[in-house]
């Protein structure tokens, strides 16, 4: 898995400004998200695991991932 790659993909989604995620090949431990505040945190969520399994194939527990929002 690059982490590296992820992160720039899922950097891409309309209302995401940033991404940084922690963990290691086995797993991601930690996805941290600063995101517009024209949708809702949980849809930001969801976007999030959704283009990650998607896109890579990696299931992303919904509770690793924190999301600011910033106007």
């Amino acid at each position: 898995m690059d982490l590296q790659e992820l992160e720039e993909t899922l950097a891409r989604l309309p209302s995401v400004h940033a991404v940084r995620l922690a963990g290691d090949r086995e797993r991601i431990r930690e996805v941290h998200v600063l995101a517009a505040p024209e949708k809702a945190a949980k849809q930001v969520v969801r976007d999030v695991q959704t283009l990650a399994m998607a896109r890579f194939g990696i299931d992303i527990d919904r509770r690793v991932i924190s999301v600011v929002q910033i106007g």
